[in-house]
């Protein structure tokens, strides 16, 4: 992609994500597993460009690296002498210049005309303290490296980058003996304790020092491992939810993990409003109706202060930025770049070589250049949201590490539209309670299952089943209007709700051609409808209207809904739970739309309720959301 991406404002983010695997666990994990003693297999590996840079480096050095569908297997071989480009790789290039340091034979890493510019010096300078032949003239790449590495005690200034101690202690097992390494004035402390993680999860000894770790020197086995989503690309997807007040889950994360740094930037957010809390698959992020104006360290999350910048465009008053020192370093001056481009989209912004101050001012569209940093892309998608006219230039450039990012945003932002979605499963009173909740709000009621029952009928009439109705139903006219269902004109209201098709309905409901074609004839219809609109069935929050203003789950025991199943039809209520539980299982096991709560639905327990209560407490919910 080359040609600027417009980004579609007015969407509202909610939903669930997992991002790809961590770009800086992986590149600590693989170079580990290239000098164990055994093989490794490593599950969830990111397909980005940083990573790819690092497995072809390592093949290039003489590590066998085979990658299957979901793991790839890590097998260790002698050394040989190589010149790698790192391409513009930061982590690829501190990592292993300190890791081919480790063998007696000579490699030689370079980069782009930006890598060429990124600081080495310090890490250049331990190394030869170490007895390492380095060649890095004035600091900067390209560097020649020769071991053996000496072990010992080294100290290296880690005040421009943190990756330069995190390289000695991922290359310190190579080393002739046990080494201590010894930081100082230590910027984005949380990588170095991913470091010290990513050598524990291999069983090679670390014992923490006042200042630093000591090593184990030695041969190490091989181990099996899984790479974690990213916290840094999660910092988007909840940045999403922040500016447009929406409801994300970011699947795989848990925010008492002190190994990826950026989780930190969760404490910002909460400070500018958000709620955010622990699920059981992840951590859910809830934008607030105002977003604050914060004075934030991120000294330990630059990455994801990055985004953190871009959301404070719609707070409510100026923000104050610190930590930021090192931005100045990565893949392009993140300070500089981040101040032009916020002024481009309306706001005053104060920069110096630590901070920026911003200032909300009359947005305005633009097109935003990235630089080639794939941070500056996706951070900046964020303010698109929000501004009409904003574009992200150079949007491929992405692929560094989130190659699909646009594509997986995008499926969890919906339009926003004025619909209260009523979900749940069958006897919970859905029908009555949409009708009344509609009445009483002054809104139009759309009923979505009498759209699955009217389709349940044309397949009686037609004599088919559920998986040839499909290619009949262009044929038919659907249509709803002040409650009445009609098939081709026909009012087919009472003829739906025979209990021949109560029973089939669920069959024919789990066609996904069906499903397709319903469930487009219902936005259709919302939005023909140009109304405020209640709208009931078993999808509505998940599929049909995920952008829905309010989404409301239903429920109740099958023993209480079979009461009130057998108390209108006049049966058995034993039956009655039979068929219920029979539906349920249906529909929940469905491949397509299965029935469930929306992750931002309100679940309400209905057993005990009368419908008055149901009614109010559902109104009451929407008004004051």
């Amino acid at each position: 992609m080359t040609d600027p991406r417009p980004i579609d404002p007015g969407r509202v983010a909610r939903g669930r994500i997992r991002p790809p695997g961590s770009k800086s666990v992986a590149n600590r994990l693989l170079p580990l597993a290239a000098a164990a003693a055994t093989p490794s297999v490593i599950a969830g590996l990111p397909d980005g460009d940083d990573v790819r840079v690092m497995v072809e480096a390592l093949r290039a050095a003489g590590t066998e690296v085979l990658e299957a569908e979901h793991w790839t297997t890590v097998v260790p071989r002698p050394r040989r002498p190589a010149r790698i480009d790192v391409r513009a790789s930061g982590t690829t290039m501190r990592f292993l210049t300190a890791w081919a340091a480790t063998q007696s034979v000579e490699t030689t890493l370079d980069g782009t005309a930006r890598m060429r510019e990124r600081p080495l010096g310090p890490l250049c300078d331990a190394l030869a303290t170490l007895g390492v032949e380095v060649r890095c003239a004035g600091g900067y790449p390209p560097v020649t490296v020769r071991g053996p590495l000496q072990g010992g005690e080294v100290t290296v200034d880690a005040s421009t980058s943190s990756q330069f101690a995190s390289a000695l202690l991922l290359a310190a097992p190579g080393a002739a003996s046990d080494l201590t390494v010894r930081v100082a004035d230590p910027v984005s402390v949380p990588y170095l304790a991913a470091t010290v993680e990513a050598l524990g999860s291999f069983g090679i000894p670390v014992d923490e020092e006042p200042d630093g770790w000591t090593v184990g020197a030695g041969p190490y086995p091989g181990a099996d491992l899984a790479v974690p989503p990213d916290a840094s690309g999660a910092v988007y997807a909840w940045g999403a939810a922040a500016v447009t007040g929406g409801d994300v889950l970011v699947e795989g994360l848990d925010s008492r993990d002190g190994s990826q740094a950026d989780l930190r930037v969760l404490d910002a957010l909460e400070a500018m409003g958000c709620s955010v809390t622990d699920d059981v698959d992840g951590i859910r992020l809830r934008g607030p109706s105002t977003l604050v104006g914060i004075d934030s360290d991120l000294s330990d999350c630059p990455d994801g202060a990055m985004a953190v910048a871009v959301i404070c465009l719609f707070a409510d008053g100026p923000s104050r930025l610190r930590g930021l020192s090192t931005l100045a370093v990565k893949e392009t001056d993140r300070l500089v770049a981040l101040a032009t481009e916020l002024r481009k989209l309306g706001a005053e912004v104060a920069a110096d070589d630590d901070s920026l101050q911003i200032t909300p001012g009359a947005p305005r569209g633009a097109v935003v250049e990235t630089y080639d940093d794939h941070r500056m892309a996706m951070a900046f998608t964020l303010a698109g949201l929000r501004v009409p006219g904003v574009s992200i230039a150079d949007p491929g450039c992405v692929s560094k590490t989130w190659p699909s990012y646009f594509e997986d945003m995008d499926r969890i932002l919906h339009p926003v539209v004025d619909v209260i979605a009523i979900d749940g499963p069958a006897g919970t009173g859905k029908t009555t309670v949409s009708r009344r909740v509609a009445e009483r709000l002054g809104r139009v009621r759309l009923d979505t299952g009498a759209f699955y029952r009217t389709a349940t009928l044309l397949a009686h009439r037609l004599g088919v089943g559920p998986e040839a109705l499909a290619g009949h139903l262009g044929g038919h006219r659907f249509t709803y209007d002040d409650g009445v269902m009609r098939l081709d004109g026909e009012d087919v209201s009472a003829a739906i709700r025979e209990p021949a098709v109560t029973a089939d309905v669920s069959a024919v409901s789990a066609v996904p051609e069906v499903r397709s074609a319903m469930v487009e004839a219902q936005r259709s219809w919302v939005s023909s409808s140009g109304a405020a609109v209640v709208v009931e069935g078993r999808d509505i929050g998940t599929v049909v209207f995920p952008g829905a203003v309010t989404k409301v789950y239903l429920t109740a025991s099958p023993r209480v809904r079979a009461e009130r199943r057998a108390r209108e039809a006049g049966t058995d209520v034993d039956g009655e739970e039979e068929r219920i539980r029979r539906r349920d299982e249906l529909d929940s096991s469905r491949a397509t739309s299965p029935l469930r709560p929306a992750d931002d639905a309100w679940i309400l327990d209905t057993g005990g309720m009368s419908i008055d209560e149901v009614v109010e407490a559902v109104a009451d919910h929407h008004l004051n959301r």
